[in-house]
């Protein structure tokens, strides 16, 4: 992470409890105690087969940064998985 940047890290829920919204429940307190600690931005990475957590993430106001030739074509498979448009610049 660069300077004024946190990093969310490992958001997960018990597989009992998970489609409880949860996982938005833990990266909104996350990314506000990352605001507190004078944060200005944050970031994360995840796996592109996660599709709840990335519709979260997306949902949350994060946006793709592919930084490989191959994001790309991986975005888009996860745009259709998704049914959702997702930006990608």
């Amino acid at each position: 992470a660069e300077e004024g940047e946190g990093y969310v890290h490992w958001v997960a829920a018990h597989p009992e409890e998970r489609g409880r919204g949860l996982g938005r429940f833990v990266t909104g307190m996350a990314l506000r105690t990352l605001r507190d600690l004078g944060c200005e931005r944050a970031s994360l990475t995840t796996d592109d087969d996660r599709l709840p957590a990335i519709a979260t993430y997306l949902r949350e106001g994060f946006d793709p940064a592919p930084w490989h030739e191959s994001h790309e074509e991986r975005w888009e498979t996860v745009r259709k998985a998704l049914r959702e448009p997702v930006p990608i610049p």
